[in-house]
């Protein structure tokens, strides 16, 4: 009677085990998914922030100014993009210039240095596309795109500080 009992008891265990472990394995890589989520983010977003960042500097070419080096603003927001996969990025100024990575059909390249004024603005959009490696939540998860758009004003010259 006692071994008997034993047995069931095992038997019990082992099928709470088989209906709890699925749900137990979903929520810990949900948990992890997330995570990357999260991650994938704050890479657009620091990627956005640098390149708005970067376009607004002269850099130490004062012919060659950051805010007209389309390729160097792209560049810099590329290089802070550490982990994910950057979809597009797209910068654009004031007045209808543009210019893209990959390149775009309506990109007509960074204005001349003299047509930018201080306070133009200058806009760095970055998009990526978060892929879940997860079967069961790439129902749910897959094709999510995560972007972020800074803008910034170009300040041309010194500024003065106050005494």
């Amino acid at each position: 009677m006692g071994l008997e009992r034993n047995n069931l008891q095992k038997g019990a265990t082992l099928v709470e085990f088989a209906v709890v472990l699925p749900l137990l394995l979903v929520l810990i890589f949900g948990i992890v998914e997330f995570a990357r989520i999260a991650t994938e983010f704050t890479t657009v977003r620091t990627a956005a922030r640098e390149g708005a960042r970067f376009a607004t500097t002269i850099g130490e070419d004062p012919a060659n100014p950051h805010y007209v080096d389309c390729a160097a603003i792209l560049a810099a927001a590329r290089d802070k993009a550490v982990v994910g996969n950057l979809q597009e990025i797209r910068v654009e100024w004031d007045g209808g210039y543009k210019c893209s990575d990959p390149a775009a059909a309506d990109d007509t390249g960074p204005p001349a240095a003299e047509d930018v004024t201080t306070g133009t603005a200058i806009t760095v959009t970055v998009k990526s596309e978060f892929d879940s490696v997860v079967p069961v939540l790439e129902i749910f998860l897959d094709g999510i795109t995560i972007d972020s758009k800074q803008t910034r004003q170009i300040f041309k010259g010194l500024v003065e500080e106050a005494p």
